[in-house]
């Protein structure tokens, strides 16, 4: 389209918030081309939108090959090619930057141009199919010759005789041709995108190709290339020279320049704006100015011949800069354009150095080094020590995120340093509870600059749960560079972890890392009022399914104190509350049911107490009883 209409009608390929590229590109560009990131503020409505359509596993699979086949790591966002392959090759390790790209792309990407909130599949999928009835051209990408001829028509200009391929994969399979466990996977993920497909199949797809394609002969549309200032000669007024002192083109950026203008009139003026406009070597506006502005243009001019002095400080990046003047006459209040005059008018700024440096900026700098140890850093053969969590997380949903508090301890007789090339780093890792199979590779998530001897340092890395429902092994790692410090006799903290499922029963014990307190006190596995006001537990913060639960406060109640309770609350508004009694149950300090209506984030479990209050808090159960 763009050899067609020219690069001044139509954009090259953007990648962009929808919003930001409308406001980048729209006033130079009657047609934007490019992939679109939309965040709820629906369609333009000055705007006609096209859109083509892949059959979604196909889809997946070109673009895992695109990726891997067609680019080098270094080429790409860090850590998307290496995900891209581990999940083209097994299948099963979706990693954290995939989802967006695989998982069900379509209808995530249409149903965000009215809503970014959280909702069920289906409501999800009926607004992306909502949405996109407002595009004036669908198309199949099955069918691209008949996808033009539909733009084509829309657009009132000839069909283009050739499509040229682009971001072709250098190889790609058939869907039958990949592995068994990744056509399942991508189908399992594409589930709601093959839904939305089959249906526009069904209805838009037919609905275009039976539009009415006009013979269309007489082009409607002008050929235009690049954008340029226009050039009109004034009309009323003949300009007879422009200068510039000091005669120079290389001028100091604190020296004041003087731009003249002569022009002359043969009509009186009542009254006449010179605007003065400076451009950068890339064609941007760097300054612009009139008289009009500073309250010193010329009026009630006799017909004649007249001089104009624009001073300036040219206090700009170092660079060459352009100079264009243009003029409007005001008369009876009202102005007119009388345009615009482009000079061969030249000059470059020179930024004064005190001290050579480059770049098109003189800034002030000092450079500084001192000695802080004797002792050079070398790859160190002892790393005793180990890591410790703080806390526990016995239980974790699908996909979960959490922070997990790591102490990393040295107790061998030397500094731990890392260095720009090997870095000190904390990772983890997911195996199979029992085998030494790895479910997710090793990933670095914390830099640590040094972690001095008989010493210790706690990181807070964020983990995620796997998405597969079962019992794991997570494994924190210290390593330097790429070696794991493990054969230097660091201790690696391990545990299982049950991955269970959305419907199961969740228990977090009182000390679990996701459970926070302003006033209790640990003894042991529970958490005791302290004498004071305040939570003696909030948390975790959960995402929850719509449906209904049951969640039972695990403890024991010595005196509720007077004004005690426990509640549930979603984004830290209450749900339900219940001022706190003495049981029945000697084990339970309180039991609340609730609903939720949607899917929700942020959800929280908390008990205030008041300072007369004596309780002991076990443990938090969430047992879902009716899921959606």
């Amino acid at each position: 389209m763009q050899r067609e209409l020219g690069t001044g009608t139509v954009t090259g390929n953007l990648v962009g918030k929808h919003d930001d590229i409308l406001r980048l590109h729209g006033g130079l560009h009657p047609i934007i081309c490019g992939h679109l990131i939309f965040e709820g503020s629906g369609l333009d409505p000055r705007y006609s939108y096209f859109t083509n359509i892949r059959e979604p596993v196909e889809r997946a699979v070109s673009w895992l090959h695109f990726i891997v086949n067609n680019h080098r790591p270094d080429e790409l966002t860090p850590g998307l090619w290496e995900q891209a392959e581990v999940f083209l090759r097994t299948g099963d390790e979706l990693g954290e930057m995939i989802p967006y790209h695989l998982n069900n792309h379509y209808v995530n990407h249409f149903s965000s141009i009215s809503s970014t909130a959280q909702m069920t599949d289906e409501s999800k999928l009926e607004l992306a199919l909502q949405n996109i009835q407002q595009y004036d051209v669908i198309g199949d990408f099955g069918d691209l010759p008949q996808f033009t001829r539909n733009i084509s028509n829309f657009l009132k200009i000839p069909v283009a005789t050739k499509l040229e391929h682009t971001n072709i994969t250098s190889f790609r399979p058939e869907i039958t041709q990949i592995s068994t466990n990744l056509r399942e996977r991508l189908f399992e993920l594409n589930n709601l995108d093959l839904q939305f497909y089959q249906k526009l199949k069904s209805v838009n797809f037919h609905a275009n190709s039976k539009r009415k394609v006009e013979n269309i002969v007489e082009r409607k549309w002008e050929v235009y290339n690049e954008p340029h200032l226009p050039t009109e000669k004034p009309k009323t007024i003949q300009v007879v020279a422009v200068k510039l002192k000091p005669e120079s083109y290389v001028l100091d950026s604190r020296e004041i320049l003087d731009f003249s203008l002569s022009f002359s009139t043969e009509l009186s003026i009542e009254k006449i704006d010179l605007i003065i406009s400076i451009y950068d070597e890339e064609g941007r506006l760097a300054f612009e100015s009139s008289s009009d502005l500073s309250s010193s243009s010329p009026t009630n001019l006799c017909p004649g011949v007249y001089e104009t002095h624009f001073y300036l400080v040219p206090d700009l990046p170092e660079g060459e800069y352009s100079v264009r003047f243009s003029f409007q006459e005001f008369d009876n209040g009202s102005s007119h354009h009388l345009g615009g005059v482009d000079y061969d008018l030249r000059f470059r700024v020179q930024v004064d150095r005190k001290v050579e440096t480059k770049g098109y900026s003189a800034l002030s700098a000092k450079f500084l080094c001192h000695q802080i140890s004797s002792d050079p850093i070398v790859d160190f053969d002892d790393a005793t020590g180990f890591t410790a969590v703080s806390g526990t997380f016995e239980k974790m949903h699908p996909n979960e995120t959490l922070w997990v508090p790591v102490e990393i301890v040295n107790r061998s007789l030397h500094d731990w340093v890392g260095t720009i090339d090997k870095p000190l780093q904390l990772k983890h890792e997911w195996m199979m509870a029992g085998d030494n199979s790895w479910v997710d590779a090793p990933k670095p998530h914390f830099i640590i600059d040094r972690i001095d001897a008989q010493s210790s340092f706690v990181a807070n890395i964020n983990i995620k749960a796997p998405y597969q429902p079962g019992p794991y092994d997570l494994r924190f790692i210290l390593a330097q560079g790429d070696s794991d410090l493990a054969s230097f006799g660091f201790a690696s903290d391990g545990f299982t972890v049950n991955v269970i499922k959305w419907s199961e029963a969740k228990r977090y014990g009182a000390a679990d890392v996701r459970l926070f307190s302003t006033t209790g006190q640990p003894l042991g596995s529970v958490k005791a009022s302290s004498g004071a006001d305040g939570f003696l537990t909030y948390g975790p913060f959960c995402d929850l399914p719509r449906g209904d639960y049951l969640v039972v406060f695990e403890g024991s109640v010595v005196d509720p104190g007077t004004s005690s309770y426990a509640d549930v609350a979603v984004n830290e508004h209450v749900l339900i509350q219940k001022p706190l009694d003495k049981e029945e149950n000697t084990n339970v300090i309180a039991q609340l049911a609730f609903s939720l209506e949607r899917n929700s984030s942020r959800v929280e479990f908390r008990i205030w107490v008041d300072r007369h209050a004596d309780i002991q808090l076990s443990g938090i159960q969430v047992v879902p009883t009716r899921l959606d």
